[in-house]
């Protein structure tokens, strides 16, 4: 479809980053706020709701965008 590929042209000509990594990353911001509203919070609580298909999607995109795995960003928080 032109369209589609005319507006997703034109967003990421305008943001910078596709429509997909822009939720991607929209999501991830919402995650660091869950995470720091409580730290000691268990990730699985929130992750399902936030959209994240599972634990291992979860982990995997953190690692992503954090360079380090969500338990090991967790302890350095709390360390603070």
């Amino acid at each position: 479809n032109k369209t589609a590929i005319i507006l997703t042209d034109a967003f990421t000509e305008y943001f910078g980053y596709s429509p997909k990594t822009f939720c991607r990353l929209l999501r991830f911001h919402h995650t660091l706020y869950e995470i720091f509203q409580d730290p000691h919070r268990n990730n699985s609580e929130f992750i399902t709701q936030i959209g994240y298909s599972d634990q291992a999607h979860f982990q995997r995109e953190f690692k992503i965008f954090m360079g380090e795995t969500p338990r090991r960003f967790g302890r350095r928080l709390i360390q603070q």
